[in-house]
């Protein structure tokens, strides 16, 4: 059995998981479409750009990272029913966007984190090396903000569901707590 994951080409994390999927699955994985008897849209987003043909043919799994129901209107809901037509059943990664998946539809919902390439991504063996490689003293506050917070591939449309504007009301009062001295506005 093949499985064959859509494209995103976004030089975000899913890309990282799209490639770490056919890295460590090569057996079961193939990158042409017509070989496989499963479409993974790991990317729901981009899903149209899949011809309807293979998505007729085969069993299709679907991704769903979280449903903001605010913007739940329009475009959004009918894209989302006109996939569902397509799809098999979904993957989630939190309990709450199965929840909300639950909503809007009847399929099957299988609730999976995100998998760790441990070569890549695992614990420092010398943080005082990074932090001399960086110029960072012993005790700095270090603070960071690992996601992707725009919209579609521009890098610049501001994705607020993400919570940046929580991240650096907090970064401030951290700052702020941390010197004082620095004027509040």
């Amino acid at each position: 059995m093949k499985i064959y994951l859509s494209k995103i080409n976004e030089s975000w994390i899913i890309d990282r998981v799209r490639e770490d999927w056919y890295k460590h699955n090569p057996e079961t994985s193939t990158e042409n479409i017509k070989e496989a008897e499963i479409v993974w849209i790991i990317s729901p987003w981009i899903w149209g750009n899949i011809p309807k043909r293979h998505l007729k043919n085969k069993k299709v799994v679907c991704s769903i990272y979280h449903i903001d129901f605010d913007n739940f209107d329009g475009k959004e809901k009918k894209d989302f029913y006109k996939r569902d037509e397509f799809v098999d059943f979904y993957h989630v990664i939190s309990k709450k966007t199965r929840e909300q998946l639950q909503e809007l539809t009847s399929k099957k919902i299988i609730s999976i984190p995100f998998w760790v390439d441990q070569t890549i991504w695992h614990p420092l063996k010398d943080k005082k090396e990074i932090r001399k490689k960086f110029g960072l003293m012993k005790d700095d506050y270090l603070i960071g903000s690992f996601q992707r917070d725009t919209e579609g591939s521009d890098l610049l449309s501001p994705k607020l569901i993400k919570g940046l504007d929580i991240f650096l009301e907090i970064v401030r009062k951290i700052s702020y707590m941390l010197y004082p001295i620095i004027p509040q506005s």
